[in-house]
């Protein structure tokens, strides 16, 4: 396997990130939208259109999940000057292969349990 940062000793700079982390809290309005869209779905039991509202919500969560994945790979390739192995297109892309989400983790951390250079100055 290999690290997940692959470091020479001349790259043990820490590089500002220049894109932003993604907002957060709009993945909680998402959330919170869909719990209370629920409640009234139950409430009134209305389902079929009930549903058809809800689907609007779920789909804006979930390009919105994507969008972060992509935010976050970037920061951290961006840190780690672009030694990350995983791009943030190939780490959104994976997010359509069913049940890559089991081989994934584990792969993850194999490539980083062995520690980086960068720990030994903390």
């Amino acid at each position: 396997m290999f690290n997940s940062l692959m470091l020479n000793p001349d790259s043990l700079d820490e590089r500002p990130p220049q894109s932003s982390l993604p907002h957060v809290w709009i993945g909680f309005l998402f959330a919170a939208a869909f719990l209370i869209g629920e409640s009234v779905l139950v409430y009134f039991e209305d389902e079929v259109t009930g549903i058809l509202k809800l689907l609007p919500i779920a789909l804006g969560g979930w390009i919105y999940w994507l969008f972060c994945v992509y935010r976050f790979h970037k920061v951290v390739n961006e840190v780690s000057a672009q030694q990350y192995p995983f791009s943030p297109g190939e780490a959104v892309g994976k997010h359509f292969i069913p049940f890559y989400n089991f081989m994934r983790p584990p792969t993850c951390l194999d490539s980083n349990a062995t520690p980086s250079p960068l720990m030994t100055r903390w």
